[in-house]
């Protein structure tokens, strides 16, 4: 497991985009706890995730975006939602959405719900929030692709709040890992 500190070095940076690109397990800080994740658009990544977490795969995992763009073109945004993005985004807030036709499948949580009406019609939900952590910011910069950003413990236990937690909650099983503190 290789641990990196900000601000990144361009090898430190080509590392990083390496890992992207090859679907490698990372973990790194957001505003609120310790993510892990990786390249979103990777499934088997995705698949990985799941597995380390421990998590039933009917339990969605959240995306991190850079901005309400990429939001739109893998979700269907009301204008609701689109006012809550302009007064929170970036932050902490996150928001679920009908899953748009450029979501791939395996992003999808096909709960079987149609959100906001409770009959099942297997068009999905994706869970979206923008992070203004600065390593997440980097790492979306990188990489061009969302990133998945699922706390980093195993599921049902309580969130990572440091990088030491992380290591001792997936001892082997994380490529990359960004420090920046509690």
């Amino acid at each position: 497991m290789r641990e990196l500190q900000p601000p990144f070095t361009a090898e430190e940076e080509a590392a990083l985009r390496e890992a992207l690109r090859g679907g490698d397990v990372m973990s790194y800080p957001t505003e609120t706890f310790y993510a892990l994740g990786g390249n979103a658009l990777n499934p088997a990544l995705v698949e990985a995730v799941y597995r380390l977490k421990q998590r039933p795969p009917d339990k969605a995992l959240l995306l991190l975006v850079d901005g309400r763009t990429i939001a739109e073109l893998v979700a269907e945004v009301p204008q609701t939602a689109r006012l809550l993005m302009a007064a929170c985004w970036p932050g902490p807030l996150t928001l679920v959405f009908r899953a748009g036709p450029a979501l791939p499948e395996h992003l999808r949580c096909n709960d079987g719900t149609e959100l906001g009406t409770g009959h099942g019609t297997g068009l999905g939900t994706v869970a979206l929030r923008w992070s203004p952590h600065p390593v997440v910011q980097r790492l979306l910069a990188l990489g061009g692709v969302p990133l998945i950003g699922t706390s980093a413990n195993l599921s049902g236990h309580p969130p990572t709040h440091t990088w030491a937690e992380v290591r001792a909650a997936f001892p082997s099983a994380i490529a990359l890992g960004a420090d920046d503190g509690p």
